[in-house]
């Protein structure tokens, strides 16, 4: 497939975590990154977008060793060569996770694939209701991780950078979270027990 002139998505987003990763010192980092290379016309190089998502994470890693990262299998289009592309690239997606997973890096896979082009306001994005079915399977992964023990509090002299915890059993989070093609910076005190 020809190369798009498109600036590449998932290089973007690791642009902009290594802008701000070390700064925030985050102990989460959620990933859902590869959407928007995979739906452009022509599509930005699929064939390598596991191995730049693979570069990506271990980006991450390096920069920040001790958080947990959770990965997750893209969202379903309602174009059907976007489609057949993202079932494609799900499969490399746990494969790069795994790879990781195996050799003791705190790599999670989270399944999005229940989110269905029923779920999509535009085709590509989701509804509101899609959100939050988003929002069901992060929190649902971060409940294992946390389980795991990989979730550790936040290290930082930045005394603004956590809100004071309420009472709860898991640990405070600072989330670094990279969606389609755009960084979102959360931080959260505590993950609440559901």
């Amino acid at each position: 497939m020809a190369l798009s002139s498109q600036p590449r998505q998932i290089e973007r987003i690791a642009d902009k975590a290594k802008l701000s990763q070390k700064s925030l010192d985050p102990n989460i980092i959620l990933l859902h990154a590869g959407t928007n290379d995979l739906n452009m016309s022509p599509p930005i190089d699929p064939e390598h977008a596991p191995d730049r998502l693979g570069a990506l994470i271990d980006q991450l890693i390096l920069d920040s060793p001790d958080a947990a990262i959770l990965v997750a299998q893209i969202i379903h289009a309602a174009n059907a060569k976007t489609e057949a592309l993202i079932q494609i690239y799900d499969v490399d997606i746990a494969r790069v996770v795994v790879r990781r997973a195996k050799a003791g890096c705190k790599v999670f896979l989270v399944d999005m694939r229940s989110i269905t082009a029923a779920d999509l306001v535009d085709g590509l994005h989701p509804t509101d209701a899609g959100y939050q079915k988003m929002a069901d399977l992060w929190f649902k992964a971060i409940q294992e991780v946390s389980h795991k023990g990989w979730i550790k509090a936040p290290i930082t002299s930045n005394p603004r950078r956590l809100y004071p915890a309420p009472r709860t059993s898991l640990p405070p989070v600072s989330l670094l979270l990279a969606m389609a093609a755009s960084l979102v910076l959360v931080r959260a005190a505590a993950v609440p027990r559901p």
